[in-house]
């Protein structure tokens, strides 16, 4: 007996749509819808990777040091909600401003005593915002 079958590849990492049928009406019957289904896949993602890609990014004007840098970031519309240590590392570095994620944790760890910054703790990770008396001052 035959067996009709289709492996569509959807690429790394995403997985494989498979169809197989006895039935060689059938199974061209069904070849396009499955033909459909990937295109329909594929169409989505492409979008949803097209949207990650064409994040903004904030950009800070001419910061004083590092802390300056971390209050301007969450004095933006990027940083009204809080943000992890590696969130900041990472739009940091889009900046041109470097700095070690161990330099960086002790550093917001210092802003958040003097009262510069609030931290909640997210998951596992602390995420960073303005202190109250800094939005006012922002």
């Amino acid at each position: 007996m035959t067996r009709f079958k289709i492996i569509l590849n959807l690429g790394k990492d995403l997985g494989t749509i498979e169809y197989e049928d006895e039935n060689e009406e059938l199974f061209k019957t069904k070849l396009s819808t499955v033909t459909e289904l990937r295109n329909t896949a594929l169409s989505i993602l492409s979008k949803q990777v097209l949207a990650v890609e064409t994040r903004e990014h904030p950009i800070i004007s001419q910061p004083s040091s590092t802390a300056d840098a971390i209050l301007k970031l969450l004095s933006m519309a990027w940083g009204k909600s809080p943000r992890t240590l590696n969130e900041l590392h990472s739009e940091l570095a889009l900046n041109a401003v470097h700095i070690t994620k161990e330099a960086l944790g002790s550093m917001l760890t210092k802003m958040v005593r003097k009262g510069k910054l609030g931290r909640i703790k997210q998951g596992k990770v602390y995420a960073y915002t303005l202190s109250l008396s800094m939005r006012t001052v922002a």
